[in-house]
């Protein structure tokens, strides 16, 4: 009797066909929900401090809590699958600069290390 061995499924795959299967449902109802989510805080603004911009802030971050434990829970290792392919707009005007603020406010003959105690 030989045994075949069963192929694991790899990183971003559905942990099961069970899996899979609720994946494909998941993905078709929760897409407007998740575009809602994130086109309606840009038309109604959280700051503006009315109760349906805090409602809509709320409820959008919830919606992509959601997304997150569905994929994190049904797929494999789901964080390893999230790359950071662009540098955003804050990053690259920092290195653009040469980091000089930042540079400016390093504090100079402070102590470091082991030697700092609260």
């Amino acid at each position: 009797m030989s045994v075949v061995p069963i192929a694991e499924p790899g990183i971003g795959q559905p942990r099961s066909q069970r899996d899979a299967a609720f994946f494909g449902r998941y993905e078709a109802t929760f897409r407007w929900p998740i575009i809602a989510a994130a086109v309606l805080p840009l038309i109604i603004v959280p700051e503006s401090g009315t109760w349906l911009g805090i409602a809509v802030g709320v409820v959008s971050w919830l919606v992509f809590l959601l997304d997150f434990v569905v994929h994190e829970r049904r797929l494999v290792h789901y964080l390893r699958t999230l790359q950071i392919w662009h540098k955003s707009p804050e990053l690259l005007l920092w290195q653009s600069q040469g980091g000089e603020f930042a540079k400016s406010q390093k504090p100079e003959n402070t102590p470091t290390g082991a030697d700092v105690r609260p």
